[in-house]
């Protein structure tokens, strides 16, 4: 019986370290890439995003860049940054969060109705959703590798 007990409780307390590094897989990482904002008709109007992590939260810069010739380590800055901040959903290697704008002059918005019958600005929140990989991160079919 002592015996028995003395397995549960060991085999409660890897268990529960083994969960407690998975959570903190991603906790003061960030992971860069690159992503078209579907707002713009150019597929020359791309965005270096950059995601990090730290506790459930996750902070979103993205800055507007021009590549060129179809090289992404040969881009330049078009002076445009947006932030976004969200709370991090995760099971296992899944991960999915909504970012809403943050100290964002100048970000996307949709115009709608309001409960009184007034327009106004509704801001765009960002959803991404995909998983953890041995490289990085693969959210909305985009990879962001850790920087």
């Amino acid at each position: 019986m002592k015996k028995t007990i003395q397995i549960v409780i060991l085999s409660i307390l890897i268990f529960t370290s083994c969960q407690n590094k998975n959570n903190d897989i991603l906790n003061g990482k960030s992971f860069s890439g690159f992503e078209e904002d579907v707002y713009f008709d150019s597929p020359k109007e791309i965005f270096q995003t950059t995601l990090t992590f730290k506790n459930d939260s996750v902070l979103v810069l993205k800055k507007l860049v021009r590549i060129i010739d179809k090289d992404t380590l040969n881009f330049k800055l078009k002076g445009s940054n947006y932030q976004y901040k969200g709370l991090v959903k995760r099971e296992k290697t899944r991960i999915e969060f909504v970012a809403y704008p943050y100290k964002c002059k100048g970000c996307q918005h949709s115009i709608v109705m309001s409960k009184k019958d007034l327009w106004k600005k509704d801001l765009d929140n960002k959803t991404y959703r995909g998983f953890v990989t041995k490289n990085g991160l693969n959210l909305n079919g985009i990879n962001f590798k850790p920087e």
